[in-house]
């Protein structure tokens, strides 16, 4: 670990947490995990400690609530049940250490729920993962705990019994994404549009490899993990009310490889707005629309036939003319590439790097995640409408898409 570039990170972009986190007595564990909790009960936290009673984990668990909500009751009582069955071994602020009755699991319990402290409406669960993972930093750092890998997850996540031994399958990586899987709740109206939704993630995501992509990996918040030096040298979470584990992920693709790891992380099913998108949100809107296979739309599967066509002519032509590349694309490609200026930045590049791995990266670079999900928008807009969720799924399955 570069601990010049930690401790930099730490002075300089970390939140004010990490610094009275900093301040505790030291403690020991192997690993560590950042789950972020909103209007929970305490089942998640008795569901990690009956899972990982035997090992030397550490819990960075935010309790937050946001600036717009009064009404703390479910904050409140969740912080008193936990203080009450676990031990308080040091306390500074809104920050206490608890430890687990005869395990060498830890849980650092902090608290932004209470009106003075709550969480920003812009800054929503973004700064809440940031607050965890800036003080898991902090333990990593000062060799409280030996893994240099964060995990990060949810209260409605599950995770497997090896779920920590996973780390080491991934080597030197930035990141790495678990598989996941969504679990039946009883109501067959939430389950039936989870499934149609986790249908739609997984499509996006092959779609992407189809195209090969370098973002073509998922980007749940639950269900993934990064090393503690990149997440420093990218100056951690975005603080975004939504979206801040697409955005993480998007700027440490960029600094080394994110890795698909196969254990599988269970996922419940079930309604929520703690989010303004993502699946919660969006599971509402399907049962709300009363959407089915037939008629929940999703991109249409030609858009990443083009998207494949697209960053294949680019690598291909690194130091042709716009006009080469331009011959082998469609008229849609061609016009996104033109409203976004690629072709000034190409022509910069070229003349900027002489290593053509260098060019290639400040093309890869460019064309990131989100760039890569405006241009899928831009075909849809223009070009190639939405079809409906079966149609796509057979033509997946016709081309081994």
């Amino acid at each position: 670990m570069n601990n010049k570039l930690v401790d930099k990170y730490i002075k300089n972009h970390a939140e004010p947490e990490a610094e009275l986190f900093s301040e505790f007595p030291p403690i020991k564990a192997d690993n560590v995990l950042i789950i972020p909790a909103f209007d929970e009960t305490n089942v998640f936290v008795e569901r990690f400690v009956e899972s990982f009673y035997k090992r030397a984990v550490l819990l960075v668990l935010v309790i937050n609530q946001p600036d717009y909500i009064a009404n703390e009751q479910a904050q409140l009582s969740l912080v008193a049940q936990l203080k009450a069955r676990y031990t308080t071994i040091h306390h500074i602020q809104h920050l206490s250490l608890l430890s687990v009755k005869g395990s060498n699991l830890f849980i650092l319990l902090i608290e932004r729920f209470q009106e003075a402290k709550r969480i920003p409406r812009k800054q929503g669960v973004g700064l809440a993962r940031k607050i965890a993972a800036d003080c898991a930093v902090v333990a990593i750092s000062r060799q409280w705990v030996a893994s240099q890998w964060i995990g990060s997850s949810d209260a409605d996540a599950t995770l497997p019994s090896d779920y920590f031994n996973t780390f080491d399958n991934a080597g030197d990586a930035a990141a790495a994404v678990f598989n996941f899987r969504h679990v039946a709740s009883g109501d067959a109206k939430v389950d039936s549009a989870t499934e149609l939704y986790e249908q739609r993630l997984h499509y996006y995501v092959k779609g992407l490899q189809h195209a090969k992509s370098r973002y073509a990996f998922h980007t749940i918040g639950s269900c993934l993990a990064f090393s503690a030096m990149s997440y420093c040298q990218v100056r951690g979470f975005p603080k975004k009310s939504g979206g801040e584990d697409f955005y993480l992920l998007n700027k440490l693709a960029k600094i080394g490889d994110v890795v698909s790891l196969p254990t599988r992380i269970s996922i419940a099913s079930r309604v929520s707005a703690r989010v303004p998108f993502g699946t919660g949100p969006a599971v509402a809107q399907i049962i709300d629309a009363k959407l089915n296979h037939s008629n929940y739309l999703i991109y249409h599967p030609d858009i990443f036939a083009r998207l494949r066509q697209l960053l294949q002519a680019l690598s291909n032509n690194l130091r042709e003319a716009p006009s080469v590349v331009q011959g082998e694309l469609d008229e849609c490609s061609n016009q996104f590439l033109s409203d976004n200026k690629f072709w000034t930045m190409w022509a910069r590049w070229q003349s900027q790097f002489a290593d053509e791995k260098q060019l290639q990266k400040a093309i890869d670079d460019w064309f990131d995640g989100f760039r890569t999900l405006k241009y899928v928008h831009y075909q849809r807009e223009f070009s190639l409408p939405d079809i409906p969720l079966e149609e796509a799924l057979q033509y997946q399955l016709d081309t081994e898409f």
